[in-house]
């Protein structure tokens, strides 16, 4: 036999004889995984707005929603169409602004910057939880280049695994479609390690927390 005939022989072979490997039992696990605990004080906001500097993002405290509506227009400036999200805080604010979603995908497409709420904050990653429930859609904070966040100071968590571990606090009933953590401005990089914002998302990101 030549040394073809061979190799397909042991291959002919190798085939025929099939190993099934024995079924594991299965392990039985807890329902809920334990805590992670972080060695860092999450009392404060702080832990927080360095997490979010930190990846590019802007922090900026309000005393109330009187200061914020200030803040946000300090941000806006003079840039336009603004496009403001349906979320409870955002509308108590009063901005000048089409609104989200009765304004449409291509109004949140064209804005220069939206206003949303979020659902949560997380301090060790700097990151803000928006959902698709309450901001009826992801698009309004994923198309424009620049979003401005409205959270209130009782929504910081820790860890991510707060918001995960205990989603029916958030979510009671049933998780929403879509629930994203937005940490920073969006950053792309190429082969050459070229980091590009804005690619994927807002290039200019700023989280107003206002107090309580």
């Amino acid at each position: 036999m030549t040394d073809k005939e061979v190799f397909i022989s042991r291959l002919r072979h190798a085939a025929a004889v099939r190993v099934v490997p024995p079924r594991r039992a299965l392990v039985a696990v807890d329902a809920v995984p334990p805590r992670v605990e972080f060695a860092i004080d999450t009392e404060g906001v702080d832990v927080f707005e360095a997490a979010l500097s930190a990846v590019g993002g802007t922090v900026h405290r309000a005393a109330d929603l009187v200061a914020a509506r200030a803040v946000v227009g300090e941000v806006i400036g003079t840039r336009s169409p603004v496009v403001l999200g349906c979320e409870p805080d955002v509308a108590a604010l009063e901005l000048e602004g089409q609104r989200w979603p009765h304004c449409g995908l291509r109004a949140a497409a064209e804005a220069a910057v939206t206003v949303v709420g979020c659902v949560a904050m997380v301090a060790v990653t700097g990151s803000v939880v928006v959902d698709a429930r309450l901001a009826r859609g992801r698009s309004i904070s994923l198309l424009p280049p620049v979003c401005v966040v409205v959270a209130r100071s009782s929504q910081l968590v820790a860890s991510p695994g707060d918001v995960l571990r205990h989603r029916e606090d958030f979510w009671p009933g049933r998780v929403p479609s879509q629930v994203v953590f937005i940490t920073g401005p969006s950053r792309s990089a190429d082969i050459e390690m070229t980091l590009t914002r804005g690619v994927h998302g807002p290039g200019e990101l700023h989280v107003v927390v206002v107090d309580g």
